[in-house]
């Protein structure tokens, strides 16, 4: 049987008609035997002779169908003893009223008038009772049966799927059986049972006899039962916060004027719970919720309760469907879980204790979640490498094998200059910057510098041990690199003025801080699914160099950049085109050019030596072409070849030659003896091809073919006043 609708098939209720005696008539109750007397005594009849009913219309047109078109019949038996004989015969409730009918025979089969017998009745109710009462109504009272000769007392009625015997589903319908009162009415004990479903069913009748005590039997159709109510709704799920709106609801004579509440219990007693409250005023069927929150219901599960208004409260009862009791029909569950990783305790949605938890499924309790730990430990490595990349510094650096790795170092500070003053007591690094110097004594030291901070923009350098190296260096680019360590110890995160208490937290202090931000922001608040989080850091990732780039790019130029800037400009005026020239005798400088040199960066090279000349000033300016510096400015063939010591300061060195080109020119005009030209293997050495300068052997040296080429005159030995070069 479906939800709305009884299935109700067509039975067969057989009657048996006794007692009535020819000449008497009687009255019959459906579904009880009845008894006709024939007494042959007073009658022709004999045996074989057919006696049918209710239409006696032809004795022609009746007899001649086996059985009889309409009606039912019988044939007497032969060799009766007895005068009265019990007939059994079945009568279609579908096509028989409740009415009287006559007993007819026929004296002969050709006749046309039969003859009446006698006459029977047929008690009990019509078939065309239609009855109609509404779930969760206080009482159900029917006042109205139509039929004929209906007894109060021992007349019952009884709601079932089909008549017959009383089935065990049938027992649903624990107050769907009633008796006849004296006032004509069927007052059901209540309405129906509260887990009979709305529908259509079969209104079945019985009369208390000796032989039936309607206990179990009710055979007698009497028309139909109408249930009014909604049918049962699936388990409904919805999210606290959310709207509720149930639409297309079904039933049986559902009405606009329906109510509907979410309560805790349908039926409950008015005791203050919470419940919310639909109503169905523009549609049937359609019921609309105010959002569903901590303060109108909270979490948990609930049920739906429907009512409907009484229409005659004279007969009905007093229902107007304003007490939690008058909602007493369920017919459908309400879960209202709490949001995401949220659990339910006492109606109130609770966040995990615990962040590596989730709420389960149900939202009841908090179970371990593997996926949250990943994305913590993924959000954790990816902040970790943002922190690193904004401070730190990865290089790509080829390995042994040929292969390419990254090594990460600590935050590098540009360096403007590196010297040694007061006399060699202190090596002072200005303006902060030891990677890419290019002087093997920084960089190729076994150990790491020490730092001392002299003002806001010197810092000392000190060895291992805190005291000022033997080793002197100088340099003017390149970077001070600070361990990994020293650079969240000292490195802070934010140089804006207007922060200055934020401006003097290290990173290292901060950084744990931020993670527990990070962790509030995405597990206490709604955020996006995984994949979205995967591509907010992965785009961070993206970004963050790109930005990186244009802040270097902000930085300020140091000094010698600048310089370096001008002087090339300076000799692409010359040489706008370099090109690269044979090895040897070709590749030497005037003094000229030499003098140049050391006069454009004097303020830069002071005492400073070839050490710090050829990474700060001369490869500078031959990075873009690649050349040597000779090459680059303009090259010349050689006249003398310069023998000399890479550690004997540089302007020392410049007046070595101006001494010897004035002696060997003979000439005092300056223009004559600047044009005397020089092989000097810092300036004539291409720096970025050293092993094709060197040669396979000492023959093929640079050096070689430049010394023993047709154009050098001599070797120029340049020595210090103690000849410690030759020691």
């Amino acid at each position: 049987m479906e939800d709305s609708t009884a299935s109700i098939s067509d039975q067969i209720v057989y009657l048996r008609i006794m007692d009535a005696g020819v000449s008497n008539s009687q009255i019959c109750v459906r579904g009880e035997p009845c008894r006709i007397l024939f007494d042959y005594r007073m009658t022709r009849f004999g045996g074989g002779q057919k006696v049918w009913w209710p239409d006696c219309s032809s004795c022609k047109e009746t007899l001649s169908a086996v059985p009889p078109s309409s009606g039912y019949w019988m044939v007497l038996p032969s060799g009766m003893d007895s005068y009265e004989y019990e007939s059994n015969y079945t009568m279609e409730p579908a096509c028989r009223p409740v009415t009287s009918f006559p007993i007819c025979t026929c004296l002969s089969e050709s006749g046309d008038r039969p003859l009446v017998l006698g006459s029977g009745s047929i008690a009990g109710p019509t078939l065309d009772n239609v009855v109609y009462c509404v779930k969760g109504h206080p009482r159900c009272i029917i006042t109205f049966i139509d039929g004929v000769d209906l007894q109060p007392g021992t007349d019952y009625i009884h709601i079932m799927h089909a008549c017959g015997k009383v089935q065990d589903r049938d027992n649903l319908f624990g107050g769907g059986r009633a008796v006849m009162t004296e006032d004509l009415k069927f007052k059901l004990a209540s309405a129906i049972a509260d887990d009979a479903k709305a529908g259509v069913y079969n209104l079945c009748w019985c009369r208390v006899s000796s032989t039936n005590l309607c206990n179990e039997t009710f055979s007698v159709e009497a028309g139909f039962f109408l249930l009014a109510g909604p049918n049962k709704l699936p388990l409904t799920s919805i999210t606290l916060g959310e709207s509720l709106t149930l639409q297309n609801i079904g039933g049986t004579s559902l009405s606009k004027f329906d109510l509907v509440r979410v309560q805790a219990k349908c039926g409950g007693k008015s005791d203050g719970s919470k419940f919310i409250e639909g109503t169905s005023l523009t549609q049937v069927g359609f019921f609309e919720f105010d959002p569903i929150n901590a303060q109108t219901l909270g979490a948990g599960t609930f049920e739906f309760c429907w009512c409907q208004p009484a229409v005659n409260l004279d007969t009905q009862g007093d229902h107007k469907c304003n007490v939690s009791e008058d909602f007493s029909v369920l017919f459908g569950e309400l879960k209202v879980r709490c949001p995401a990783d949220k659990i339910k305790e006492n109606g109130l949605c609770k966040d995990c204790r615990v962040w590596f938890q989730i709420a389960d499924s149900a939202g009841e309790v908090c179970i371990f979640d593997l996926g949250r730990v990943f994305l913590f430990l993924t959000i954790l490595a990816l902040g970790t490498c943002s922190i690193f990349g904004s401070v730190c510094m990865v290089e790509l650096k080829p390995s042994c094998a040929g292969f390419f790795g990254l090594r990460l170092m600590g935050r590098r500070i540009y360096i403007d200059d590196i010297c040694c003053e007061v006399e060699g007591k202190q090596m002072v690094l200005t303006t902060a910057g030891f990677f890419d110097t290019k002087d093997f004594r920084l960089e190729h030291h076994t150990h790491s510098w020490r730092i001392r901070v002299l003002d806001k923009h010197r810092l000392e350098i000190l060895d291992e041990e805190g005291r000022v190296p033997r080793e002197r260096a100088d340099s003017s680019r390149g970077f001070l690199v600070l361990s990994i360590w020293r650079t969240f110890l000292h490195t802070c995160p934010c140089p804006l003025p207007a922060l200055p208490l934020f401006n003097r937290v290290p990173i290292a202090f901060a950084s744990p801080f931020v993670y527990l931000l990070t962790k509030w922001i995405f597990f206490y608040v709604d955020v996006p699914d995984e994949p979205a989080i995967a591509a907010l850091f992965l785009s961070e990732l993206i970004i963050a160099p790109i930005l990186r780039h244009f802040w270097k790019r902000r930085r300020p130029v140091t000094s010698i950049a600048r310089r370096l800037a001008q002087f090339d400009a300076m000799l692409s005026e010359d040489n706008p085109e370099p090109q690269s020239c044979a090895r040897g005798p070709h590749r030497a400088v005037t003094a000229y050019q030499l003098f140049s040199l050391y006069d454009f960066f004097q303020s830069f090279i002071k005492h400073r030596t070839m050490y710090y000349l050829e990474p700060n000033i001369v490869r500078p300016l031959c990075d873009k072409f690649q050349l040597s510096y000779a090459e680059r400015a303009g090259p010349h063939v050689v006249q003398w070849f310069i023998s000399h010591y890479w550690g004997t300061p540089f302007r020392f060195f410049c007046d070595t030659v101006r001494m010897h080109a004035f002696d060997s020119s003979g000439s005092e005009d300056e223009e004559t003896w600047k044009q005397q030209s020089y092989w000097i293997c810092t300036l004539s050495n291409n720096q970025y091809r050293i092993s094709e300068e060197l040669g396979v052997t000492h023959t093929d040296s640079s050096f070689y073919l430049a010394l023993r080429s047709a154009s050098c005159k001599g070797t120029c030995l340049v020595l210090d006043e103690l000849a410690l070069p030759l020691t």
